[in-house]
């Protein structure tokens, strides 16, 4: 994903109607000192908050391009997977 990451994000926000942004992720993740993100829409509104430094992260942008395809697919386990690693490389993910 290129550095319109979040204008990708805020498009795909509108098209809400065929994205299914209620659907949950494949399990609940917690950031440290911050929300618990269970479904996609939770995940996209952290994501369009990132500094533009955090979402330059390869980890981030791989994260983003998942987020867009569960959005289209309903499929979660790989971007909820990878939310994990972004969040853990980043010293957020609240384990246990």
């Amino acid at each position: 994903m290129d550095v319109h990451w979040a204008g990708d994000l805020r498009a795909a926000g509108r098209k809400a109607r065929v994205m299914p942004w209620n659907t949950k992720l494949a399990r609940s993740v917690t950031v440290k000192g911050g929300p618990t993100l269970k479904a996609l829409r939770d995940v996209r509104a952290y994501a369009l908050e990132l500094s533009p430094y955090r979402a330059s992260a390869t980890a981030w942008r791989r994260t983003l391009e998942l987020l867009l395809d569960a959005a289209e697919s309903g499929e979660t386990a790989a971007v909820t997977q990878q939310l994990e690693a972004a969040l853990f490389l980043e010293g957020k993910l609240k384990l246990g």
